[in-house]
Protein backbone atom coordinates (compact mmCIF):
# COMPACT_ATOMS: atom_id res chain seq x y z
CA UNK A 1 0.00 0.00 0.00
CA UNK A 2 1.35 3.56 -0.86
CA UNK A 3 0.88 4.96 2.41
CA UNK A 4 2.91 1.98 4.16
CA UNK A 5 5.55 2.89 2.17
CA UNK A 6 5.39 6.75 2.66
CA UNK A 7 4.80 5.76 6.33
CA UNK A 8 8.00 4.15 6.11
CA UNK A 9 10.02 6.92 4.24
CA UNK A 10 8.31 9.19 7.06
CA UNK A 11 10.44 7.57 9.76
CA UNK A 12 13.66 7.34 7.96
CA UNK A 13 13.18 10.60 7.28
CA UNK A 14 12.84 11.25 10.74
CA UNK A 15 15.76 9.12 11.88
CA UNK A 16 17.89 10.87 9.31
CA UNK A 17 16.73 14.63 10.61
CA UNK A 18 15.77 14.98 7.13
CA UNK A 19 11.50 16.20 7.50
CA UNK A 20 10.06 19.20 10.20
CA UNK A 21 7.02 17.68 11.74
CA UNK A 22 4.05 19.61 12.90
CA UNK A 23 2.25 22.45 11.43
CA UNK A 24 4.31 25.65 12.46
CA UNK A 25 7.96 24.02 11.84
CA UNK A 26 6.32 23.04 8.32
CA UNK A 27 5.12 26.57 7.30
CA UNK A 28 8.61 27.72 8.75
CA UNK A 29 10.15 25.62 6.08
CA UNK A 30 7.71 26.69 3.29
CA UNK A 31 7.81 30.43 3.93
CA UNK A 32 12.18 30.00 4.10
CA UNK A 33 11.59 28.92 0.56
CA UNK A 34 13.09 24.92 1.68
CA UNK A 35 10.10 22.94 1.24
CA UNK A 36 9.83 20.71 -1.30
CA UNK A 37 7.21 18.17 -0.67
CA UNK A 38 4.15 19.14 2.52
CA UNK A 39 2.46 16.31 3.36
CA UNK A 40 -0.95 16.61 5.85
CA UNK A 41 -3.31 14.61 7.74
CA UNK A 42 -6.97 14.90 6.45
CA UNK A 43 -8.08 15.25 9.95
CA UNK A 44 -6.34 18.24 10.33
CA UNK A 45 -8.65 21.47 11.39
CA UNK A 46 -10.16 23.64 9.01
CA UNK A 47 -7.70 26.39 10.17
CA UNK A 48 -4.72 24.43 9.47
CA UNK A 49 -5.62 22.87 6.57
CA UNK A 50 -5.95 27.04 5.00
CA UNK A 51 -3.05 28.15 6.42
CA UNK A 52 -0.76 25.03 4.87
CA UNK A 53 -2.57 25.00 1.67
CA UNK A 54 -2.01 28.83 0.93
CA UNK A 55 1.10 28.84 2.07
CA UNK A 56 1.94 25.93 -0.60
CA UNK A 57 0.11 27.71 -3.43
CA UNK A 58 1.80 31.14 -2.72
CA UNK A 59 5.51 29.18 -2.39
CA UNK A 60 4.39 26.60 -5.31
CA UNK A 61 5.08 23.51 -2.64
CA UNK A 62 2.99 20.08 -3.37
CA UNK A 63 0.33 19.29 -0.60
CA UNK A 64 -0.39 16.21 -0.33
CA UNK A 65 -3.44 14.80 1.89
CA UNK A 66 -2.52 11.27 3.62
CA UNK A 67 -4.96 8.91 5.67
CA UNK A 68 -5.86 9.83 9.76
CA UNK A 69 -3.08 9.59 11.76
CA UNK A 70 0.07 8.37 9.23
CA UNK A 71 1.84 11.41 10.35
CA UNK A 72 1.40 10.11 13.90
CA UNK A 73 2.36 7.01 13.61
CA UNK A 74 5.07 7.63 11.62
CA UNK A 75 6.69 10.02 13.88
CA UNK A 76 5.90 8.05 17.03
CA UNK A 77 4.53 12.29 18.20
CA UNK A 78 0.94 12.74 19.34
CA UNK A 79 -1.34 16.02 17.54
CA UNK A 80 0.99 16.01 14.09
CA UNK A 81 -0.69 16.77 11.17
CA UNK A 82 1.56 17.93 8.86
CA UNK A 83 5.43 16.94 7.32
CA UNK A 84 7.93 19.02 5.13
CA UNK A 85 10.63 17.50 3.32
CA UNK A 86 13.82 20.44 2.65
CA UNK A 87 14.93 20.62 -0.87
CA UNK A 88 17.62 18.33 -2.04
CA UNK A 89 16.11 15.11 0.21
CA UNK A 90 16.15 11.88 -1.76
CA UNK A 91 13.22 11.11 0.54
CA UNK A 92 10.81 13.71 -0.70
CA UNK A 93 11.95 12.27 -4.12
CA UNK A 94 11.03 9.11 -3.51
CA UNK A 95 7.57 9.88 -1.67
CA UNK A 96 6.82 12.30 -4.80
CA UNK A 97 7.25 9.05 -6.99
CA UNK A 98 4.50 7.47 -5.00
CA UNK A 99 2.26 10.67 -4.65
CA UNK A 100 -0.14 9.62 -7.81
CA UNK A 101 -2.21 8.27 -5.24
CA UNK A 102 -2.68 10.42 -2.98
CA UNK A 103 -5.24 13.40 -2.99
CA UNK A 104 -4.32 16.98 -3.97
CA UNK A 105 -7.32 18.64 -3.06
CA UNK A 106 -9.22 18.76 0.20
CA UNK A 107 -10.60 15.67 2.08
CA UNK A 108 -14.10 18.04 1.85
CA UNK A 109 -13.62 19.35 -1.42
CA UNK A 110 -16.87 19.44 -3.04
CA UNK A 111 -15.75 18.10 -6.45
CA UNK A 112 -16.91 15.50 -8.89
CA UNK A 113 -13.10 15.18 -9.96
CA UNK A 114 -10.90 13.51 -7.99
CA UNK A 115 -7.37 15.70 -8.77
CA UNK A 116 -3.89 13.10 -8.38
CA UNK A 117 -0.91 14.35 -8.50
Amino acid sequence: MIEDKISGLIGLALRQGAVSVGTNPTLDLIRKKKAELVLLDKSASENTKKRLQNACEHYEVPLYYVNESLIEKASGKVNRMAVAFPKGNGISKEILKLAGGLDTLPPDANTEVQING
